[in-house]
C-alpha cells in the first residue's frame, strides 16, 4: 500500500543501507512512480537529499521515464540535482541519460543552470552544464533574469560569477523585468568587495545604471545596509553617486539613514558630500530628519557616556546642525561637535568643521606651530578611511 511508499521516500531521505532500499521496492514495485506531497517521485527525492550515483542509477533503471517528471513546481530531477547541490557524477549520470533536461524550465521559468548558478555549485559541474548546452547561458527566465543575475543574487564566490561571465561577457549589460543589472544584485546581498571589482572592471559604467525606481548601484547598497568596505569601492568607481536621486528624490544618504545603516556607511556618504544632508526628497524631507529630535543635552549625555547612544542619529544632528540656516538654542556647540567627531574618529568631519568655521582652531588651545600639524595628520586620517 502506500505506506510501503512512503518509508521508501524516508530511506532515500535518511541514506538507508542498499538492502533496505532494495527490499522496499520489491515489495512494492510500482512505487517508483507514485509521488508525495510536493509531486516528487523517489528520483527527485534521490537528487533533493544528494544520494550516491548508485542509488540514482537504480532508480532510473527501475523506471526510466523518471527521469522526465516534474514536480508540482516543474521541476525535474535535474533541477533538484542542481538546486540541492548534487554531486558531479549525479548531475553527469542525469544528463547523460536525458541531454534535453538541460533546456527545461520549472514555474519560475529557470533552467538547471539558473539554479546552479543561484545555489554557487561547483566549478566542476558550472562547466559541465555550460557545456552542455552553451545556450543556456543567454535564457532569462520569468522575471527577466538571465543565469548571471541568479549568480550575483547569493553571495556567490567570485570564481562562479567569473566563469559565468567568461561564458558570455554581454551579460553583465542585461537587466530584469525590475531594471536591476548584476551589480544591483550583488549590492542587494552584500556580497563581497572581490565580485563587484570583477563585475565594475568588466564594465565601469554599470556603477551608473539605474533601475526602475531610479536607484543606482548605491542607492541599492545602502537600502540592504552593505559594509563600508562595499559602499567605499563604489564611492571610488564614481564619486557622482552621491549626489544621484531617485523616483522619491532619496539620495544614497537617505536610503542609509532610513534604513539604520552603520554609522561607517554615513559617515563615509557625508565624507564624499557633506551637503548631502539638507537634500530634501519628494516629500520634503532630508536625512537629518532621523536625528532632529536630539538636543544639544543629548549630544552631552552621550559623551559623558549616558544616554541611548545612537551614534547615527547624534552624527545626523550635529552635521545637519552645521547646514542649518537657523541659530536654534539646542544645536550644539561648535565645542561639543568637535569633542563628538573626535571621539568617534571621523576626521573628514573634523577638517569639515574646521574648513566651515576655521575659529574653533583657536579653541582647541593648541600652539601655532603645532596647528598646522594636527591638521595635517587629521588629513592623513581621512585619507587612510576612505
Amino acid at each position: 500500500d502506500g505506506r510501503r511508499f512512503f518509508r521508501w521516500l524516508r530511506s532515500c531521505a535518511h541514506k538507508a543501507p542498499m538492502n533496505v532500499s532494495f527490499l522496499l521496492l520489491s515489495a512494492k514495485p510500482g512505487a517508483m512512480k507514485e509521488m508525495d506531497e510536493n509531486g516528487h517521485t523517489p528520483l527527485h527525492r534521490a537528487c533533493c537529499r544528494r544520494l550516491s550515483k548508485k542509488v540514482v542509477s537504480i532508480l532510473f533503471n527501475k523506471w526510466p521515464n523518471a527521469i522526465k517528471v516534474k514536480d508540482f513546481a516543474d521541476c525535474t530531477p535535474l533541477h533538484c540535482a542542481c538546486m540541492f547541490l548534487a554531486s558531479f557524477e549525479v548531475i553527469s549520470l542525469l544528463l547523460d541519460r536525458w541531454p534535453g533536461a538541460i533546456k527545461e524550465k520549472d514555474w519560475h521559468g529557470w533552467t538547471p543552470l539558473h539554479h546552479a548558478c543561484y545555489n554557487e555549485s561547483s566549478v566542476d559541474v558550472m562547466s559541465l552544464l555550460l557545456n552542455s548546452w552553451p545556450d543556456a547561458i543567454k535564457l532569462k527566465d520569468n522575471h527577466g533574469c538571465f543565469p548571471l543575475h541568479c549568480a550575483c543574487m547569493y553571495k556567490s564566490s567570485t570564481d562562479m560569477v567569473s566563469l559565468v561571465l567568461s561564458r558570455w561577457p554581454d551579460a553583465i549589460k542585461e537587466k530584469d523585468s525590475h531594471g536591476w543589472t548584476p551589480l544591483h544584485y550583488v549590492c542587494n546581498q552584500r556580497a563581497s568587495v572581490d565580485v563587484i571589482s570583477l563585475l565594475l572592471s568588466s564594465w565601469p559604467d554599470m556603477i551608473k545604471q539605474k533601475d526602475h525606481r531610479g536607484c543606482t548601484p548605491l542607492h541599492t547598497a545602502c537600502l540592504f545596509q552593505a559594509s563600508p568596505n562595499v559602499i567605499s569601492l563604489l564611492l571610488k568607481s564614481w564619486p557622482g553617486a552621491t549626489k544621484e536621486k531617485n523616483n522619491l528624490g532619496h539620495t544614497p544618504l537617505h536610503c542609509a539613514c532610513n534604513n539604520w545603516t552603520s554609522v561607517g556607511v554615513v559617515s563615509l556618504l557625508l565624507s564624499s558630500w557633506p551637503a548631502a544632508i539638507k537634500e530634501k526628497d519628494k516629500y520634503g524631507k532630508a536625512p537629518w530628519y532621523c536625528g532632529s529630535k536630539y538636543t544639544s543635552r543629548t549630544l552631552i549625555m552621550h559623551m559623558r557616556g549616558k544616554g541611548d547612544g545612537k551614534t547615527l542619529k547624534i552624527l545626523l544632528f550635529c552635521v545637519s546642525s552645521l547646514y542649518s540656516d537657523e541659530k536654534a538654542n539646542d544645536n550644539p556647540s561648535l565645542n561639543d561637535i568637535m569633542r563628538f567627531f573626535i571621539n568617534i574618529e571621523w576626521w573628514n568631519g573634523v577638517l569639515l568643521l574646521v574648513d566651515k568655521h576655521p575659529s574653533i582652531t583657536k579653541t582647541l588651545n593648541l600652539h601655532t606651530n603645532i596647528m598646522p600639524h594636527f591638521l595635517s595628520v587629521v588629513g592623513k586620517c581621512c585619507n587612510l578611511t576612505t
